[in-house]
């Protein structure tokens, strides 16, 4: 079945379209984030807190030492994290 360019259907799922109506007025119709895009949100805040956990436990046990390597591993889930907000669910 062949779509033309300007049926809803040729437009990725994904993305905000804007429309026009009767009134001359651009009305946004927003589509929620995917399931998949939810969940990966959802696993980078789980390991960020995690490894925050584990920094924590370290400097505990080890008497105020950093552990360089978590502290990587932190700097990159944040990272990821505010890559994924600033995108927003372009992907």
């Amino acid at each position: 079945m062949l779509v033309s360019e300007g049926t809803p259907e040729s437009i990725p799922a994904d993305t905000t379209r804007t429309s026009r109506t009767r009134s001359r007025r651009f009305r946004r119709v927003t589509v929620p984030p995917s399931e998949r895009f939810v969940w990966g949100m959802v696993g980078l805040i789980i390991a960020l807190i995690g490894a925050i956990i584990l920094e924590g436990m370290y400097l505990v046990l080890t008497s105020g030492k950093v552990s360089m390597e978590l502290l990587a591993v932190i700097s990159g889930l944040v990272g990821s994290l505010t890559t994924c907000v600033v995108m927003g669910k372009r992907t």
